[in-house]
């Protein structure tokens, strides 16, 4: 019997965490993280439903 190898799923129908959750858990205003991700947004894609877009975008805030 074969199983049949599919990719893991990083996306999913939900956002995984929205500006005011990123604002709340980075200890920041919301006007703080909207021009944050601005920034980003001219360097890379973001996708708030893809974990791995999410996790692309807390390195860049880490790295600021």
């Amino acid at each position: 019997m074969s199983m049949s190898w599919r990719p893991h799923q990083t996306t999913s129908r939900r956002k995984i965490i929205t500006i005011q959750e990123w604002a709340d858990y980075i200890g920041v205003s919301k006007n703080t993280i909207l021009a944050r991700l601005k920034k980003y947004r001219l360097l890379y894609e973001y996708d708030p439903r893809d974990i791995y877009s999410v996790f692309n975008f807390l390195k860049f805030l880490l790295q600021r």
